[in-house]
């Protein structure tokens, strides 16, 4: 399939690649690393920057992917958006991982700062 040359019209992106590693996420979720197997050009690599953290659909085929090959499909963003909660919790876990040396485990950590915005949040009532 042949990528689109106007970055601001990526309708659909197909690159060679590999899925070299799956992690499961604390929210379930699945962390792929796609590695492309060939050097890209320019053009291609820019647009991958641009869609760097977009949310979009991942489609992996072990043969050269079509327009036609891709169902069209919405998206359901109750299903697709983070909650609230998982949002809070996931910036939670950046800051247990960028500024605490790990002493305490993420899940206390984590009642530990939500006890916090709690009672901010009753000194506010």
């Amino acid at each position: 399939m042949t990528s689109h040359s106007d970055i601001k019209d990526i309708s659909i992106f197909a690159v060679p690649s590999t899925i070299v590693k799956v992690e499961t996420m604390s929210d379930r979720t699945l962390k792929l690393r796609v590695d492309t197997t060939r050097e890209l050009p320019a053009g291609d690599e820019a647009k991958i920057m641009h869609l760097r953290g977009t949310q979009g659909w991942f489609v992996y085929s072990d043969r050269e992917v079509t327009e036609s090959d891709i169902p069209e499909v919405g998206i359901d963003h109750e299903v697709s958006e983070k909650s609230p909660s998982q949002r809070l919790r996931n910036v939670v876990w950046l800051l247990w991982d960028k500024n605490t040396s790990k002493q305490k485990t993420f899940d206390i950590y984590y009642r530990e700062v939500m006890d916090k915005i709690i009672n901010k949040l009753k000194e506010d009532l």
